[in-house]
């Protein structure tokens, strides 16, 4: 299997970077920049129907402060997109088109609200994981969260 660095932009309520750490075949994982202490987490698909865009999005609370509302941090995550005609969220990997999610009416007549039912063929889950960083002096080990998005039927 043949692995790539990617650099990926993450959006929250403010703009961070994400970092690709693996690319196989069927598999992609994005670095976050979220702690290793954020509890009661999902994922889900979002999308932008007007620009063709789809990510991945992380609901989650940090520890201690569950009383607090879920935040929202959305990873933008090479080759998924939303298919306008088709109202699909698609990942292109690997030389093939994998149906995520669809995108259906919720019929409650709100434009721009309508409910994304995923497929099952893309298992989204996030893995705790350690990040060495290096600044020319010492080195440290940062505990991180990485998104990984596996295509379960090819």
């Amino acid at each position: 299997m043949r692995h790539h660095i990617i650099v990926l932009l993450a959006a929250a309520m403010a703009t961070t970077m994400a970092q690709a750490v693996a690319s196989e075949s069927h598999r992609l994982s994005v670095l976050t920049d979220l702690s290793s202490d954020i509890t009661d987490h999902r994922s889900a698909f979002g999308y932008n129907a007007d620009v063709g865009r789809a990510w991945v999005e992380i609901h989650y609370r940090q520890k201690h402060f569950e009383e607090y509302p879920e935040q929202r941090l959305r990873l933008a995550v090479d080759g998924l997109a939303y298919d306008t005609e088709r109202g699909l969220i698609v990942l292109q990997a690997a030389g093939a088109e994998t149906v995520c999610a669809a995108v259906g009416d919720r019929g409650d007549g709100r434009p721009r609200h309508a409910a994304v039912t995923p497929t099952g063929a893309c298992d989204l889950s996030l893995v705790a994981q350690t990040v060495t960083h290096d600044d020319g002096f010492d080195t440290w080990a940062v505990p991180r969260w990485a998104l990984t998005v596996e295509v379960t039927h090819p």
